[in-house]
Protein backbone atom coordinates (compact mmCIF):
# COMPACT_ATOMS: atom_id res chain seq x y z
CA UNK A 1 0.00 0.00 0.00
CA UNK A 2 1.25 3.49 -0.90
CA UNK A 3 0.65 6.02 1.83
CA UNK A 4 -0.23 9.65 1.16
CA UNK A 5 1.49 12.13 3.37
CA UNK A 6 4.41 14.42 3.80
CA UNK A 7 7.79 12.70 3.88
CA UNK A 8 10.29 14.10 6.33
CA UNK A 9 13.53 15.19 4.71
CA UNK A 10 16.87 14.47 6.36
CA UNK A 11 19.85 16.68 5.67
CA UNK A 12 22.29 13.84 6.38
CA UNK A 13 21.95 10.10 5.94
CA UNK A 14 23.37 9.69 9.45
CA UNK A 15 20.35 11.54 10.83
CA UNK A 16 17.94 9.03 9.35
CA UNK A 17 16.56 6.63 12.00
CA UNK A 18 17.51 2.95 11.79
CA UNK A 19 13.96 1.75 11.35
CA UNK A 20 13.29 -1.76 10.10
CA UNK A 21 11.82 -0.59 6.82
CA UNK A 22 11.37 -3.18 4.11
CA UNK A 23 12.60 -6.57 5.26
CA UNK A 24 12.93 -8.39 1.93
CA UNK A 25 15.14 -8.00 -1.12
CA UNK A 26 14.89 -9.60 -4.54
CA UNK A 27 16.12 -13.19 -4.43
CA UNK A 28 17.25 -13.06 -8.05
CA UNK A 29 19.19 -9.86 -7.39
CA UNK A 30 20.90 -11.41 -4.39
CA UNK A 31 21.71 -14.60 -6.33
CA UNK A 32 23.24 -12.54 -9.16
CA UNK A 33 25.27 -10.38 -6.77
CA UNK A 34 26.53 -13.37 -4.80
CA UNK A 35 27.42 -15.21 -8.01
CA UNK A 36 29.51 -12.23 -9.09
CA UNK A 37 31.20 -12.18 -5.68
CA UNK A 38 32.13 -15.86 -5.97
CA UNK A 39 33.34 -15.53 -9.57
CA UNK A 40 35.45 -12.47 -8.79
CA UNK A 41 37.15 -14.14 -5.84
CA UNK A 42 37.65 -17.29 -7.90
CA UNK A 43 39.82 -15.33 -10.32
CA UNK A 44 41.99 -14.07 -7.46
CA UNK A 45 42.97 -17.41 -5.89
CA UNK A 46 44.76 -20.62 -6.83
CA UNK A 47 42.99 -23.18 -4.64
CA UNK A 48 39.65 -23.96 -2.99
CA UNK A 49 40.84 -23.25 0.57
CA UNK A 50 41.89 -19.73 -0.37
CA UNK A 51 38.57 -19.11 -2.14
CA UNK A 52 36.62 -20.19 0.95
CA UNK A 53 38.83 -17.98 3.12
CA UNK A 54 38.09 -14.93 0.95
CA UNK A 55 34.35 -15.64 1.09
CA UNK A 56 34.59 -16.00 4.87
CA UNK A 57 36.39 -12.65 5.13
CA UNK A 58 33.65 -11.02 3.06
CA UNK A 59 31.00 -12.52 5.32
CA UNK A 60 32.90 -11.43 8.44
CA UNK A 61 32.49 -7.78 7.47
CA UNK A 62 28.75 -8.35 6.96
CA UNK A 63 28.41 -10.07 10.34
CA UNK A 64 30.12 -7.24 12.22
CA UNK A 65 27.73 -4.71 10.69
CA UNK A 66 24.66 -6.89 11.26
CA UNK A 67 25.52 -7.17 14.96
CA UNK A 68 25.97 -3.42 15.29
CA UNK A 69 22.67 -2.71 13.52
CA UNK A 70 20.60 -5.26 15.47
CA UNK A 71 22.05 -4.25 18.84
CA UNK A 72 21.22 -0.61 18.13
CA UNK A 73 17.78 -1.28 16.68
CA UNK A 74 16.41 -4.07 18.86
CA UNK A 75 18.48 -4.15 22.03
CA UNK A 76 19.15 -0.52 22.90
CA UNK A 77 22.91 -0.81 22.23
CA UNK A 78 23.16 -3.85 24.51
CA UNK A 79 24.64 -7.14 23.42
CA UNK A 80 24.43 -10.69 24.70
CA UNK A 81 26.98 -11.62 27.34
CA UNK A 82 26.16 -15.29 27.89
CA UNK A 83 27.04 -18.21 25.62
CA UNK A 84 23.51 -19.56 25.26
CA UNK A 85 22.18 -16.06 24.70
CA UNK A 86 24.52 -15.28 21.79
CA UNK A 87 23.89 -18.69 20.20
CA UNK A 88 20.15 -18.16 20.42
CA UNK A 89 20.62 -14.64 19.03
CA UNK A 90 22.50 -15.98 15.97
CA UNK A 91 20.16 -18.95 15.50
CA UNK A 92 16.98 -16.89 15.63
CA UNK A 93 17.36 -13.11 15.29
CA UNK A 94 20.34 -12.92 12.93
CA UNK A 95 19.13 -15.83 10.80
CA UNK A 96 15.64 -14.37 10.49
CA UNK A 97 16.98 -10.96 9.46
CA UNK A 98 19.30 -12.46 6.84
CA UNK A 99 17.28 -15.39 5.51
CA UNK A 100 13.70 -14.66 6.55
CA UNK A 101 13.40 -17.59 8.97
CA UNK A 102 14.96 -19.21 12.00
CA UNK A 103 17.70 -21.78 11.35
CA UNK A 104 16.54 -25.39 11.17
CA UNK A 105 18.46 -26.55 14.25
CA UNK A 106 21.01 -25.56 16.87
CA UNK A 107 22.86 -28.46 18.48
CA UNK A 108 25.69 -28.95 20.95
CA UNK A 109 28.60 -31.15 19.90
CA UNK A 110 28.64 -34.59 21.50
CA UNK A 111 32.41 -35.07 21.40
CA UNK A 112 33.69 -31.62 22.40
CA UNK A 113 32.24 -29.20 24.95
CA UNK A 114 33.32 -26.15 22.94
CA UNK A 115 31.53 -27.07 19.70
CA UNK A 116 28.06 -26.08 18.54
CA UNK A 117 26.36 -26.64 15.20
CA UNK A 118 23.78 -24.62 13.28
CA UNK A 119 22.24 -26.78 10.56
CA UNK A 120 20.27 -25.67 7.55
CA UNK A 121 18.57 -28.11 5.19
CA UNK A 122 18.90 -25.78 2.20
CA UNK A 123 21.16 -22.82 2.89
CA UNK A 124 20.28 -19.86 0.68
CA UNK A 125 23.82 -19.28 -0.62
CA UNK A 126 24.01 -22.94 -1.75
CA UNK A 127 20.53 -23.14 -3.26
CA UNK A 128 21.45 -22.01 -6.78
CA UNK A 129 25.07 -23.19 -6.79
CA UNK A 130 26.29 -26.13 -8.87
CA UNK A 131 29.85 -27.10 -7.97
CA UNK A 132 32.07 -28.54 -10.73
CA UNK A 133 33.76 -31.86 -10.01
CA UNK A 134 37.21 -30.33 -10.19
CA UNK A 135 36.37 -28.01 -7.25
CA UNK A 136 35.87 -30.92 -4.85
CA UNK A 137 34.13 -30.02 -1.59
CA UNK A 138 33.94 -26.26 -2.17
CA UNK A 139 31.17 -24.83 0.04
CA UNK A 140 29.71 -21.36 -0.49
CA UNK A 141 28.46 -21.63 3.07
CA UNK A 142 31.88 -20.22 4.02
CA UNK A 143 30.30 -16.81 3.41
CA UNK A 144 27.64 -17.52 6.06
CA UNK A 145 30.31 -18.96 8.37
CA UNK A 146 32.10 -15.63 8.06
CA UNK A 147 28.91 -13.78 8.98
CA UNK A 148 28.51 -15.93 12.10
CA UNK A 149 32.17 -15.40 13.05
CA UNK A 150 31.78 -11.64 12.60
CA UNK A 151 28.75 -11.58 14.90
CA UNK A 152 30.46 -13.73 17.54
CA UNK A 153 33.73 -11.79 17.47
CA UNK A 154 31.91 -8.46 17.67
CA UNK A 155 29.95 -9.72 20.68
CA UNK A 156 33.11 -10.87 22.46
CA UNK A 157 32.86 -14.61 21.72
CA UNK A 158 35.89 -15.44 19.53
CA UNK A 159 35.47 -18.71 17.67
CA UNK A 160 36.56 -20.69 14.63
CA UNK A 161 33.55 -21.06 12.32
CA UNK A 162 33.52 -23.39 9.31
CA UNK A 163 30.90 -24.66 6.86
CA UNK A 164 30.49 -28.34 6.02
CA UNK A 165 28.26 -30.51 3.84
CA UNK A 166 26.51 -33.37 5.66
CA UNK A 167 24.87 -36.06 3.48
CA UNK A 168 21.25 -36.81 4.35
CA UNK A 169 19.72 -40.16 3.53
CA UNK A 170 16.97 -39.90 0.95
CA UNK A 171 17.91 -36.40 -0.20
CA UNK A 172 19.83 -35.47 -3.29
CA UNK A 173 21.48 -32.36 -1.86
CA UNK A 174 23.41 -32.49 1.43
CA UNK A 175 22.60 -30.43 4.47
CA UNK A 176 24.84 -27.48 5.35
CA UNK A 177 26.20 -27.34 8.89
CA UNK A 178 27.92 -24.29 10.37
CA UNK A 179 30.38 -25.63 12.95
CA UNK A 180 31.26 -23.19 15.76
CA UNK A 181 34.29 -23.97 17.93
CA UNK A 182 34.65 -21.40 20.69
CA UNK A 183 37.98 -20.23 22.03
CA UNK A 184 39.09 -21.58 25.39
CA UNK A 185 38.79 -18.15 26.99
CA UNK A 186 35.05 -18.13 26.27
CA UNK A 187 34.50 -21.38 28.13
CA UNK A 188 36.63 -20.22 31.08
CA UNK A 189 34.66 -16.97 31.28
CA UNK A 190 31.37 -18.87 31.15
CA UNK A 191 32.52 -21.20 33.93
CA UNK A 192 33.58 -18.25 36.10
CA UNK A 193 30.22 -16.59 35.55
CA UNK A 194 28.32 -19.72 36.58
CA UNK A 195 30.37 -20.13 39.74
CA UNK A 196 30.14 -16.46 40.63
CA UNK A 197 26.44 -16.15 39.81
CA UNK A 198 25.13 -19.27 41.43
CA UNK A 199 27.80 -20.09 44.02
CA UNK A 200 26.74 -23.28 45.72
CA UNK A 201 24.43 -24.16 42.86
CA UNK A 202 27.42 -24.55 40.53
CA UNK A 203 29.18 -26.80 43.08
CA UNK A 204 26.03 -28.85 43.51
CA UNK A 205 25.67 -29.42 39.77
CA UNK A 206 29.38 -30.24 39.41
CA UNK A 207 29.31 -32.96 42.05
CA UNK A 208 25.80 -34.15 41.15
CA UNK A 209 24.66 -34.12 44.77
CA UNK A 210 21.35 -32.36 44.10
CA UNK A 211 19.49 -29.84 46.21
CA UNK A 212 20.30 -26.31 47.28
CA UNK A 213 20.41 -24.41 50.52
CA UNK A 214 17.23 -23.17 52.09
CA UNK A 215 18.43 -19.54 51.93
CA UNK A 216 18.86 -19.76 48.14
CA UNK A 217 15.43 -21.32 47.76
CA UNK A 218 13.87 -18.61 49.92
CA UNK A 219 15.60 -15.89 47.89
CA UNK A 220 14.31 -17.31 44.61
CA UNK A 221 10.78 -17.77 45.98
CA UNK A 222 10.79 -14.25 47.38
CA UNK A 223 11.93 -12.90 44.02
CA UNK A 224 9.14 -14.73 42.21
CA UNK A 225 6.51 -13.68 44.74
CA UNK A 226 7.63 -10.05 44.60
CA UNK A 227 7.50 -9.91 40.80
CA UNK A 228 4.09 -11.61 40.64
CA UNK A 229 2.72 -9.31 43.35
CA UNK A 230 3.99 -6.27 41.42
CA UNK A 231 2.27 -7.48 38.26
CA UNK A 232 -1.06 -8.10 40.04
CA UNK A 233 -1.00 -4.84 42.03
CA UNK A 234 -0.07 -2.68 39.06
CA UNK A 235 -2.66 -4.39 36.87
CA UNK A 236 -5.37 -3.70 39.46
CA UNK A 237 -4.27 -0.08 39.71
CA UNK A 238 -4.21 0.20 35.94
CA UNK A 239 -7.76 -1.10 35.69
CA UNK A 240 -8.94 1.34 38.36
CA UNK A 241 -7.28 4.31 36.70
CA UNK A 242 -8.63 3.40 33.26
CA UNK A 243 -12.22 3.02 34.52
CA UNK A 244 -14.69 4.96 32.42
CA UNK A 245 -16.32 7.77 34.35
CA UNK A 246 -19.59 9.53 33.59
CA UNK A 247 -18.90 11.87 31.94
CA UNK A 248 -15.54 10.50 30.74
CA UNK A 249 -12.78 12.80 31.98
CA UNK A 250 -9.07 12.24 31.58
CA UNK A 251 -6.24 14.45 32.67
CA UNK A 252 -2.48 14.29 32.32
CA UNK A 253 -2.01 12.91 35.83
CA UNK A 254 -4.20 9.86 35.15
CA UNK A 255 -2.46 9.27 31.83
CA UNK A 256 0.90 9.42 33.58
CA UNK A 257 -0.29 6.94 36.24
CA UNK A 258 -1.42 4.51 33.55
CA UNK A 259 1.93 4.69 31.79
CA UNK A 260 3.80 4.26 35.07
CA UNK A 261 1.74 1.21 36.12
CA UNK A 262 2.16 -0.37 32.69
CA UNK A 263 5.92 0.22 32.82
CA UNK A 264 6.15 -1.42 36.24
CA UNK A 265 4.23 -4.44 34.98
CA UNK A 266 6.64 -4.77 32.07
CA UNK A 267 9.63 -4.52 34.44
CA UNK A 268 8.23 -7.23 36.71
CA UNK A 269 7.48 -9.52 33.78
CA UNK A 270 10.96 -8.92 32.38
CA UNK A 271 12.46 -9.84 35.76
CA UNK A 272 10.53 -13.12 35.76
CA UNK A 273 11.66 -13.93 32.22
CA UNK A 274 15.28 -13.25 33.18
CA UNK A 275 14.92 -15.57 36.16
CA UNK A 276 13.54 -18.33 33.94
CA UNK A 277 16.37 -17.80 31.45
CA UNK A 278 19.00 -17.98 34.20
CA UNK A 279 17.51 -21.20 35.56
CA UNK A 280 17.48 -22.73 32.08
CA UNK A 281 21.12 -21.79 31.46
CA UNK A 282 22.15 -23.26 34.80
CA UNK A 283 20.24 -26.47 34.11
CA UNK A 284 21.76 -26.83 30.64
CA UNK A 285 25.37 -25.95 31.41
CA UNK A 286 25.69 -27.19 34.99
CA UNK A 287 23.36 -30.17 35.20
CA UNK A 288 25.34 -32.65 33.11
CA UNK A 289 26.96 -34.36 36.10
CA UNK A 290 23.70 -35.18 37.88
CA UNK A 291 22.10 -36.05 34.55
CA UNK A 292 24.90 -38.50 33.73
CA UNK A 293 24.59 -40.08 37.18
CA UNK A 294 20.86 -40.51 36.65
CA UNK A 295 21.43 -42.04 33.20
CA UNK A 296 24.04 -44.45 34.56
CA UNK A 297 21.70 -45.44 37.38
CA UNK A 298 18.91 -46.13 34.91
CA UNK A 299 21.31 -48.17 32.73
CA UNK A 300 22.20 -50.35 35.72
CA UNK A 301 18.51 -50.83 36.52
CA UNK A 302 17.70 -51.77 32.93
CA UNK A 303 20.63 -54.21 32.82
CA UNK A 304 19.36 -55.87 35.99
CA UNK A 305 15.88 -56.13 34.50
CA UNK A 306 17.36 -57.58 31.31
CA UNK A 307 19.22 -60.24 33.33
CA UNK A 308 16.06 -61.12 35.24
CA UNK A 309 14.13 -61.35 31.98
CA UNK A 310 16.76 -63.65 30.45
CA UNK A 311 16.67 -65.89 33.52
CA UNK A 312 12.88 -65.98 33.41
CA UNK A 313 12.87 -66.87 29.70
CA UNK A 314 15.45 -69.61 30.29
CA UNK A 315 13.36 -71.04 33.14
CA UNK A 316 10.21 -70.93 31.00
CA UNK A 317 12.09 -72.69 28.20
CA UNK A 318 13.26 -75.45 30.54
CA UNK A 319 9.77 -75.91 31.96
CA UNK A 320 8.26 -76.01 28.46
CA UNK A 321 10.82 -78.62 27.33
CA UNK A 322 10.14 -80.75 30.40
CA UNK A 323 6.39 -80.48 29.86
CA UNK A 324 6.72 -81.48 26.19
CA UNK A 325 8.91 -84.44 27.10
CA UNK A 326 6.39 -85.55 29.71
CA UNK A 327 3.51 -85.22 27.22
CA UNK A 328 5.47 -87.16 24.62
CA UNK A 329 6.24 -90.02 26.98
CA UNK A 330 2.63 -90.05 28.15
CA UNK A 331 1.40 -90.22 24.56
CA UNK A 332 3.66 -93.09 23.52
CA UNK A 333 2.76 -95.07 26.64
CA UNK A 334 -0.98 -94.47 26.35
CA UNK A 335 -3.49 -97.23 25.55
CA UNK A 336 -4.58 -95.44 22.38
CA UNK A 337 -1.04 -95.50 20.96
CA UNK A 338 -0.62 -99.16 21.94
CA UNK A 339 -3.92 -100.19 20.23
CA UNK A 340 -2.91 -98.39 17.06
CA UNK A 341 0.35 -100.32 16.93
CA UNK A 342 -1.48 -103.68 17.40
CA UNK A 343 -3.90 -103.15 14.52
CA UNK A 344 -2.87 -104.93 11.24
Amino acid sequence: MIGVGKIKQYSNVLDKPLSKGKQEVSLSAFAFLFSELVQYNQTQVDNIAELERRLEDAGYAVGARVLELLCHRDKGNRRETRLLGILSFVHSTVWKVLFGKVADSLEKGTEHEDEYMISEKELLVNRFISIPKDMGTFNCGAFVAGIVRGVLDGAGFPAVVTAHFVPVEGQQRPRTTILIKFAEEVLRREARWRIGRWGKWGKWAHCGCGGSSSSEQKALLQRVETDIANIVDNFSSLVNVSRVNDPPVRNSQEAFMMEMRAARMVQAADSLLKLVSELKQTAIFSGFASLNDHVEQRIVEFNQQAEKTDQMLARIGEEAAASLKELESHYYSSALRTSENLQP
